[in-house]
């Protein structure tokens, strides 16, 4: 299932709320904190049930990450499959290993400019209603909403393509996902055989702003 790519991207200031937000869970994770959510990567993903059903539309969390541009997408893969490989050889521990894999993930989110901002990617693990509805319908919106004291908050419409396994960028979003599939903020489902592109065809800036001031000062 093929998807025209739109002209449409995220927005500069989402895509460094993005980068940072997964910057600073690694760095907790190095300090052996525990993230405890990371809304960044868990927008509410919306879809369409079959015509017809009482409630039209259905949702869930889901992560949802980001996705080399094409010309940068085999290094990096190559950079983290030779990370995974090596921690599986070294028989080291998870501990052991944390900063080399932390360091694979940081090599995208640490150059920018080599995102693709018109893009987001997800693995499908479960294969539910979501996973039934994007068959019959691509139309997908994620809505992203992060904490204070920014409460950063985006709707992005999007046209949803199914990649197989066979394919680089479903690849690249499998291994994203071993790097840290047994650390303990995952439930731990190493199987999957199929991937999401959300390919963004519109973009709504839902951040919240004062709109007024008060007519008096605050006592």
């Amino acid at each position: 299932m093929k998807v025209a790519v739109s002209d449409t991207t995220m927005p500069a200031v989402f895509l460094e709320w993005q980068c940072d937000a997964r910057r600073n869970m690694f760095e907790a994770l190095v300090r052996g904190e525990h993230p405890r959510f990371l809304s960044a990567h868990l927008p509410v993903v919306s879809t369409l049930n079959e015509p017809g059903a009482t409630f039209p539309i259905h949702s869930t969390t889901k992560g949802v990450g980001l996705l080399p541009k094409r010309d940068h997408l085999a290094e990096h893969v190559a950079q983290i499959s030779d990370c995974l490989a090596r921690s599986a050889a070294a028989n080291r521990s998870k501990q052991q290993t944390l900063g080399e894999r932390v360091q694979a993930a940081l090599s995208l989110y640490d150059q920018q400019e080599r995102i693709d901002p018109g893009v987001f990617g997800g693995i499908e693990i479960f294969g539910g209603q979501t996973y039934k509805n994007v068959l019959r319908d691509p139309r997908v919106t994620l809505l992203f909403t992060g904490l204070a004291p920014r409460y950063p908050s985006y709707q992005f419409n999007c046209l949803a393509e199914i990649v197989e396994t066979d394919d680089a960028r479903f690849e690249f979003l499998r291994y994203m996902r071993l790097l840290f599939e047994y650390e303990s903020f995952h439930i731990h489902q190493p199987a999957y055989t199929e991937g999401y592109l959300f390919h963004i065809q519109e973009v709504y800036d839902k951040t919240p702003r004062q709109l007024g001031r008060c007519s008096s000062p605050a006592p």
